[in-house]
């Protein structure tokens, strides 16, 4: 996967984008559509694709991150979308939500997760530092359930 940051935030070599392209690895993305929500420079939505995905889409309330995020598609040759807007339902439910974001705006955003997500769909968050970890996980688990967590360095997926 080829990457130019540029102005959007995703170069490819923070832990919290590691942990969330390990785990976008581990599943079977064949037939499934995928949403990024806070897609920067669009590196997840990018992989989602090129791991097999039917449908891969990115989602950034930063007009400046959509352009660099679609040049990076076609530098990768992949199908994914990218646009402009807030995580509101979308007519065609997810089956995998991929997210990037710090653990505050996680919690914020858990019922919309939920709305944005088939039924038995995986969430996948990300960019929650350790110490704040409390903060996301109680408000993802109040509407999801248990949770599985991953770690690397002082960051959670």
């Amino acid at each position: 996967l080829w990457l130019d940051p540029g102005m959007a935030f995703g170069s490819g070599h923070h832990e919290t984008t590691h942990l969330a392209l390990g785990a976008l690895e581990t599943l079977d993305l064949r037939r499934k559509r995928v949403l990024d929500v806070g897609s920067g420079s669009g590196i997840l939505a990018i992989a989602a694709d090129l791991l097999g995905a039917a449908d891969a889409e990115g989602l950034d309330n930063d007009p400046d991150t959509v352009p660099v995020a679609r040049a990076n598609a076609e530098l990768n040759g992949s199908r994914a979308r990218f646009s402009v807007g807030v995580l509101e339902p979308p007519t065609e439910p997810a089956d995998v939500l991929v997210a990037n974001l710090y653990a505050e705006l996680h919690a914020e955003l858990a019922l919309r997760y939920r709305a944005a997500l088939k039924p038995g769909g995986v969430l996948l968050t990300t960019g929650i530092l350790a110490e704040r970890g409390a903060v996301a996980c109680d408000a993802l688990s109040a509407v999801f359930g248990p949770l599985e967590t991953l770690a690397a360095g002082e960051w959670l997926l």
